[in-house]
């Protein structure tokens, strides 16, 4: 499933090898705003993380399939700049039981 977002980016929700990926892109097909996969299970995150310009930037975040935080990484210009594996974790994120 696609919807217009604004007069640009495109979100894309869809189901791919049992997982539900969510994500913006631009027209051009390249990552670009939040994105996110959940476990197949249902609504637990698997990881959820920011994409700029087809890169990944910022704070990404990672669950395991009860919802436990495993680890956190902060990108810069698609390269994991730090790695975090135990709490507290940054940017105020929590397990998701």
């Amino acid at each position: 499933m696609m919807a217009r977002v604004g007069s640009e980016d495109i979100t894309v929700d869809r189901q791919f090898n049992g997982f539900r990926q969510v994500w913006s892109q631009h027209p051009n097909g390249v990552f670009h705003g939040p994105y996110a996969v959940y476990w197949e299970s249902g609504p637990i995150l698997c990881m959820e993380g920011q994409y700029v310009d087809g890169s990944q930037e910022g704070l990404w975040t990672y669950w395991d399939r009860d919802g436990r935080i495993t680890h956190q990484a902060i990108f810069k210009n698609d390269a994991e700049a730090k790695r975090r594996t135990a709490p507290p974790w940054l940017g105020g994120m929590a397990d998701q039981r």
